[in-house]
């Protein structure tokens, strides 16, 4: 079972379900640091009305060119409900709103008549697949436009509990038109009946000339916590023009980290960090604030993580704190806490947010929710 996805997004398998009471009296994991605060759900115009409400897994965000102050917010399964029995499943949607630091945004949907519509292009599904989604794995404004890459994965999901990875693409939004580069169909960068993890890329960051993406693993684990895994990468020279020539598009243009050097050997990628055990994938990003890129690891399934700083986002990673989001023991359903994900633009010079989706029974049932912790 690919752990990068099933202990994050559609894991919650028998096996998982079996594990919950484990969990909810406590497991082995990172030790905690820093008090992690609850800034309360992620909010769209829907709340407005009564009788509507989402439920929306993963939030990847992205400050907009063409409206500064504000940010473009792509989300993974959605599952829309309002009066009169009104319901519509979206594999990909997105909202955009203003950025408050140290808060949970309140957004709007980009639908038309602010109503969420599918994002980013559906994929067709298979013979062998119940569905095939494109999950976004990260965002990145291309520098002098107003696009913004988008890389994601194609996963084959049957039932709620089984995914595996088919295939990574990449394509550009460009808000000053809302329209795609290409439709958004590239998938074929890299594809295979089970993608590698080394392909399952996402959380693209630019740094010296390159475009660097990551794939995580969890190579062992119990009680839904990782105990050993990796955190592999690779980069894409970007050159002049970038935006135009768009090199990401070329499998042969990338290269992975090895442990001593960047080659386009696959077969012998190393992990960037050693003793990293991240249960999905990691989240990141450049932030000002703090004056370096930092790493989000998710390291177990009720909120535990650890938060890696580095000058290189290749290499040269060390931890800088570490935290657990707040009430995400499982509920009733064995649902567990995931997809963990920094955002410089809700971050403070003091204050890192983080974003995660939390299966709570109450009336933000199964919403994005916005955490803060002290980082100095």
């Amino acid at each position: 079972m690919n752990a990068k996805r099933s202990l994050t997004r559609h894991l919650f398998s028998a096996v998982a379900t079996a594990l919950v009471v484990a969990t909810a009296w406590g497991s082995p994991g990172i030790a905690l640091g820093a008090t992690v605060t609850d800034r309360g759900a992620l909010r769209t115009n829907l709340d407005n009305y009564s009788g509507w409400y989402t439920n929306r897994d993963c939030g990847w965000s992205e400050p907009l060119a063409t409206s500064p102050g504000s940010s473009l917010w792509v989300f993974c399964d959605s599952d829309i409900n309002g009066p009169n029995n009104y319901h519509a499943f979206y594999e990909s949607t997105s909202a955009s709103g203003p950025d408050t630091p140290g808060t949970a945004p309140t957004l709007v949907e980009n639908g038309p008549y602010g109503v969420p519509a599918q994002f980013l292009p559906a994929s067709t599904s298979t013979s062998s697949c119940t569905r095939t989604p494109r999950w976004a794995s990260g965002m990145i404004l291309l520098a002098f436009t107003t696009k913004i890459m988008i890389p994601y994965v194609v996963q084959c999901v049957n039932g709620l509990d089984y995914s595996t990875s088919l295939r990574f693409g990449i394509t550009e939004y460009d808000a000053s038109t809302n329209q795609f580069v290409s439709a958004g169909t590239n998938d074929a960068i890299f594809q295979a009946a089970s993608l590698g993890v080394a392909y399952q890329l996402g959380s693209p960051a630019y740094y010296n000339g390159f475009y660097y993406f990551y794939g995580s693993h969890c190579d062992s684990s119990a009680y839904t916590v990782c105990t050993s895994g990796r955190v592999l990468s690779a980069r894409v020279a970007v050159g002049s023009n970038g935006a135009t020539t768009r090199p990401w598009l070329n499998p042969m243009n990338y290269q992975w980290w090895d442990g001593s050097k960047w080659q386009s050997n696959v077969f012998s990628a190393q992990s960037i960090i050693a003793g990293i055990t991240p249960v999905g994938d990691v989240s990141v990003d450049w932030y000002p604030q703090f004056g370096k890129y930092l790493l989000v690891e998710q390291t177990d399934g009720v909120g535990r993580f650890r938060v890696w700083q580095s000058s290189d986002p290749g290499q040269g990673w060390t931890v800088r704190a570490s935290g657990q989001v707040p009430n995400c023991q499982p509920n009733s359903k064995g649902s567990l806490c995931r997809a963990l994900i920094g955002h410089p633009e809700l971050s403070t010079s003091t204050q890192l947010a983080i974003s995660f989706f939390h299966p709570s029974n109450d009336v933000y049932n199964n919403r994005i929710r916005v955490a803060t912790m002290p980082l100095n």
